[in-house]
């Protein structure tokens, strides 16, 4: 009788680390996998930027920030066929997905905003807009423009019209999966 309780005995030890062992396992893969995500990476940013042809020299060109993610730039517009434009990829070298959660442009103030247009257009001519989508492992080139309005004549112009302090950037969120 000793000898089946004891077989009893172990059979049970037995099943319970089993148990103890896949349960264990499935803890560590969990945590691993959790971890793996944790670890992927999200990274996007501007690069490459380039000044377009015929564009005016700018008191201080565009350039982007230490993080990559804002450009800055002072531009001269003396004549109305004076314009500032770069161009500069968005790129997604991240394993996520990344959406435009929002687009700043600096305010052009109340005489500005009557003479000039400011737009962010991908280089096929659509508009960046918000919800835009940037794949993992793509990018996408987009041109801003800074110029005087189509009619616009230099009689027209106030004196803070010409220097134009502007920054650029665009805010991502992350798309799930």
């Amino acid at each position: 009788m000793r000898r089946g309780h004891t077989f009893n005995f172990l059979s049970i030890f037995l099943v319970v680390l089993v148990i103890l062992c896949i349960f264990g396992y499935s803890l560590l893969s969990t945590s691993l996998v959790n971890s793996k995500k944790d670890e992927m990476l999200w990274d996007v940013s501007f690069k490459d930027l380039s000044i377009v042809e015929g564009s005016v020299d700018a008191i201080v060109p565009a350039d982007i920030s230490r993080t990559g993610t804002e450009i800055n730039y002072i531009a001269n517009l003396i004549n109305t066929d004076d314009f500032y434009a770069f161009e500069v990829d968005i790129v997604n070298e991240g394993e996520f997905d990344a959406k435009v959660s929002s687009i700043f442009k600096d305010s052009l103030n109340y005489n500005q905003q009557k003479y000039l247009d400011y737009d962010v257009l991908y280089m096929n001519g659509e508009l960046v807009n918000t919800n835009d989508i940037i794949k993992a492992g793509k990018k996408r080139r987009i041109v801003v423009t800074v110029k005087y309005k189509d009619g616009v004549k230099l009689s027209d112009l106030s004196s803070d019209i010409s220097s134009i302090n502007l920054s650029f950037s665009i805010n991502f969120e992350q798309v799930n999966n």
